[in-house]
């Protein structure tokens, strides 16, 4: 019919076929406007500029309102603390519930002494208006005065100078043996090896003789008393297993370094368990006041370096060089703190040096280490009882 029409108009077939296509693509816009305009002018459940992946709940929603299915095959990752948990294996802690408790009886007695919270840093931080110790005032060429419950630093002369440790080593030495033996009636028979070299080397002694059989306990408190080169050496053997007393305290030192590293005793290097002099064998008063600080959170290592007198397993009675000086036994100052531990040293590139412990009536922890004092074993006393009187109010 329209080419019908077409043919009587002169209209050809050609422009008949593009005049329809026009026809039908005007009719297809068309309705697609009325679409548009109908839909614009309808209200909408989907707020403006939302997306609309997003509002599908996922497990990141934080709307209370929607509940998720449990899911058996999430894992869920328990945020990591910034701390490290230091166990005093002394020390017995309390099963959270039936289940938990363990299948012995703990070996150590229930009377030990607790530990106390272990803060996340020991190492002394100096403020901006430290005081600074007068070389006049004291006869130590350096000393650092710690408040251990916030590690901020009362008082310093020249605190990160390098030093000779001594005997102030057997500090760590006594730390990790208290870490590593797990039984302290453990026992080691004394090797002659240990003798000679001790008298070779003019070290002081707890008085072992070769063949003896000594225990872990009186090797820990022959270190602290009496500063026994014979006990570290015979400590060393006995948490390392080695038979050869320089290759156990070679891997010994390797444990005192690596528990160092740990507290952030940047600047010191052990090389033996005694503190005989060893030109690579050295430390700071910030780090050895490091040391000291975390000694006195470990409730045995507190209570070695705080007697006075202990008897050994085989009756011979050992006494503190610390504690033996004048009356200073646990000595309380005008002011009202008092000595409570301590360790001292002594060789002649060191000189006399030592690290104690204070507390005052308020129950508040100071930490005071001196180095190189030059005439003899009372000047750090002395040094000791100055700067606590004078530097903590």
């Amino acid at each position: 019919m329209v080419r019908l029409f077409a043919s009587k108009r002169g209209i050809t077939e050609e422009l008949l076929n593009i005049v329809m296509l026009v026809v039908v693509a005007l009719a297809v816009i068309s309705i697609t406007l009325c679409i548009f305009v109908i839909g614009r002018s309808m209200p909408s459940d989907t707020p403006e500029d939302s997306d609309p992946v997003a509002d599908f709940p996922s497990s990141e929603s934080t709307d209370p309102s929607v509940e998720f299915p449990e899911d058996s095959t999430t894992v869920t990752d328990e945020p990591e603390s910034d701390t490290v948990a230091i166990t005093d294996t002394d020390t017995d802690t309390e099963p959270s519930s039936e289940s938990d408790k363990p299948t012995e009886p703990p070996t150590e007695s229930e009377t030990e002494p607790t530990a106390p919270p272990m803060p996340e840093s020991f190492v002394p931080v100096t403020p901006d208006n430290v005081s600074v110790i007068s070389a006049n005032a004291i006869y130590s060429d350096h000393a650092i005065l710690v408040e251990c419950s916030t590690n901020k630093v009362l008082a310093q002369r020249l605190a990160d100078y390098r030093i000779y440790p001594a005997s102030m080593t057997k500090i760590m030495t006594i730390i990790v043996a208290c870490e590593q033996i797990k039984d302290l009636d453990a026992r080691l028979t004394i090797p002659s090896a240990i003798i000679t070299q001790c008298r070779a080397e003019g070290a002081s002694v707890a008085g072992f003789t070769a063949g003896q059989s000594v225990t872990a306990r009186d090797m820990l408190y022959g270190a602290a008393l009496p500063s026994g080169a014979d006990a570290t050496f015979g400590l060393a053997m006995l948490v390392t297993g080695k038979t050869d007393i320089f290759e156990a305290e070679s891997e010994f030192a390797k444990l005192m370094n690596q528990k160092a590293k740990d507290l952030g005793m940047t600047k010191t290097t052990f090389v033996n368990a005694s503190g005989l002099h060893n030109d690579n064998h050295a430390s700071t008063v910030r780090d050895v006041a490091t040391m000291m600080n975390y000694a006195m959170h470990v409730p045995l290592v507190k209570q070695i370096l705080s007697t006075v007198q202990y008897t050994t397993s085989y009756g011979k009675t050992l006494t503190s060089s610390v504690f033996s000086k004048t009356s200073y036994a646990h000595q309380t100052y005008s002011n009202g703190v008092t000595m409570v531990a301590g360790k001292s040293g002594f060789t002649y590139h060191a000189m006399y040096c030592l690290a104690s412990y204070h507390e005052a009536e308020n129950g508040k922890g100071y930490v005071l280490v001196t180095a190189l004092s030059y005439q003899n074993s009372y000047q750090p006393i002395s040094d000791a009882k100055y700067i606590v009187e004078n530097y903590i109010k």
